[in-house]
């Protein structure tokens, strides 16, 4: 289960917490699709602050879905999901632009890059 203080104070960003907590950002929701425009936005306007929210938001969402926990619907992580979540994620934080179409193709290469890793 997420915990807002937890991640606040894990990624050392104490000094944001009132600020996250003003913009209504402190559910994994939220969080997921946070931008760089938004912390721009919300007045955080260091690049390098950015940088570290942002990866610290990315790094939640690898660790909730390595540990087979869907932080959006609160529940067991399915294989599909962590796969979804982390194609859709850049290293910058912001969401990768792409049709549908591209995504199934991403999806459909790295099921078949498993089903010969299982196989050999």
């Amino acid at each position: 289960m997420f915990d807002f203080n937890q991640w606040i104070a894990e990624n050392g960003l104490s000094e944001y917490k009132e600020l996250f907590e003003k913009h209504q950002l402190t559910t994994a929701e939220t969080l997921q699709s946070l931008t760089s425009d938004d912390l721009f936005r919300m007045g955080i306007e260091l690049i390098g602050v950015q940088k570290k929210i942002l990866q610290a938001r990315n790094t939640l969402f690898s660790k909730e879905q390595l540990d087979g926990f869907c932080p959006f619907t609160q529940s067991a992580c399915s294989p599909a999901c962590k796969l979804f979540t982390l194609l859709m994620l850049s290293p910058d934080g912001r969401e990768r632009a792409g049709c549908s179409l591209h995504s199934l193709i991403l999806i459909r290469a790295y099921l078949e890059g498993i089903q010969r890793m299982l196989s050999l």
